[in-house]
């Protein structure tokens, strides 16, 4: 038996914002200047906690921790370069008058 929930919906508050729906740059205009730059933090807590499980003493955590960080920001890097050359390609061909 199916029930009628509509009233749910009118006491529940409503987000300000819909996560991967709208993007938060959006919402907070300056956020937009640095975003890029918060995965620098975010690779090396990621890098720092995985080490950290991953290695038997300490003292080899850091450097271990620095030198996954640099590379998972160079694949980024790439990954990146990758994409946008993909992306100016695709428009190039597609406005050349090609299906």
């Amino acid at each position: 038996m199916a029930t009628d929930l509509g009233w749910l919906h009118n006491c529940l508050p409503t987000p300000a914002w819909t996560p991967l729906v709208d993007p938060l740059y959006q919402h907070v205009a300056h956020l937009s200047d640095y975003w890029m730059w918060l995965l620098i933090p975010l690779v090396l807590v990621i890098a720092v906690v995985y080490q950290t499980a991953r290695k038997a003493e300490l003292r080899q955590v850091p450097v271990a921790a620095l030198w996954m960080s640099l590379k998972i920001l160079a694949a980024f890097a790439v990954i990146g370069i990758g994409l946008e050359l993909m992306y100016h390609y695709v428009t190039i061909w597609s406005t050349t008058g090609h299906p």
